[in-house]
C-alpha cells in the first residue's frame, strides 16, 4: 500500500514538472540548454541562419534554429510569423495593420505581403473569441 501511494505521489509529481516546462522555450546556446518562459518572450527574429530572442525586459539570446519548425513549434502558444524574418508573441501586439505591428513597448515590425492576410484574419479570430 506505501509503494501504491508513493507511485501517485510520484505521478503526481511528475506532472507538475510537465506543467511547469509547458510554459518553457528550450533551445541550446553555446552548447548549454537554457530554458525562457514563452510569456516572456516578445519576438524572435531571424538573421541568417540564427535566431535572436527578444525578451520582454530587453535582452536577447541568440540561437541556431529553422524559422519553420519554430513556428510550428510555437502556433499553440500564440506565437504568429508575420514575415520571413518575425515571429511574434501576440500577447504583446498593440496595434497591427496590413503592413506593421506595433508592440506595447513601441517596437515596430514589418508585415510582409505574404503573411499579411493570415495575421489580418488571426487577430479577427481573437477579436471574435473576446466578443
Amino acid at each position: 500500500m506505501y509503494r501504491a501511494m508513493m507511485s501517485y505521489n510520484d505521478n503526481e509529481s511528475i506532472m507538475g514538472i510537465r506543467e511547469i516546462y509547458k510554459d518553457l522555450f528550450q533551445y541550446k546556446v553555446n552548447g548549454k540548454i537554457s530554458f525562457e518562459n514563452k510569456k516572456m518572450i516578445t519576438f524572435f527574429q531571424i538573421e541568417g541562419r540564427k535566431i535572436r530572442i527578444n525578451k520582454q525586459n530587453g535582452e536577447t539570446e541568440i540561437f541556431y534554429a529553422s524559422i519553420e519548425d519554430l513556428a510550428e513549434e510555437l502556433k499553440k502558444d500564440e506565437f504568429i510569423r508575420i514575415h520571413k524574418s518575425y515571429l511574434v508573441n501576440s500577447m504583446y501586439v498593440k496595434q497591427f495593420s496590413h503592413n506593421r505591428i506595433v508592440l506595447y513597448d513601441g517596437t515596430e515590425l514589418s508585415v510582409s505581403r505574404k503573411y499579411s492576410k493570415k495575421v489580418r484574419e488571426f487577430f479577427i479570430d481573437r477579436i471574435k473569441k473576446i466578443k
